[in-house]
């Protein structure tokens, strides 16, 4: 923080630094997964999957927040039984969805941490021969 002192131009990005609010930026995670999850919801999804990340941030925490806050707040109850978590690239995505259709997991939507996890849910669909978006929605958040 002293550094900030002896740089007036100084910016940081994803990250807020006490004291020096005014020259932070931050994404509002919480509030972007649960548009992303609302947007799902007012397309008449009911049960929506969360593809999240294995990594232990707060970015992690606030977005699969923001799933459940959606879910609750359109009286759709949290099934913890759709809420996976995964190594946070394409990768992470096409196995999280195998793992999910291979549970049997019945789901309609699916929100994903980042764009990546999303393309390789995507790609997982499509080899499993599930229509997008006609029998399955993705929608990322980065």
């Amino acid at each position: 923080a002293n550094f900030m002192d002896h740089v007036p131009g100084m910016v940081i990005i994803n990250r807020t630094v006490p004291g020096y609010e005014s020259r932070c930026v931050n994404l509002d995670n919480r509030f972007g997964a649960a548009l992303a999850t609302n947007h799902l919801i007012q397309q008449g999804h009911r049960s929506i999957a969360y593809i999240g990340s294995t990594h232990q941030i707060a970015d992690a925490m606030e977005r699969q927040q923001g799933y459940m806050d959606a879910l609750t707040q359109n009286g759709i109850p949290v099934d913890e039984r759709l809420i996976i978590q995964s190594s946070p690239d394409e990768l992470g995505g096409e196995r999280a969805v195998i793992e999910l259709l291979n549970q049997g997991r019945k789901m309609t939507g699916i929100v994903c941490y980042n764009d990546p996890m999303a393309a390789g849910a995507l790609s997982a669909l499509v080899d499993n021969d599930i229509k997008v978006p006609n029998q399955m929605s993705v929608a990322g958040f980065d």
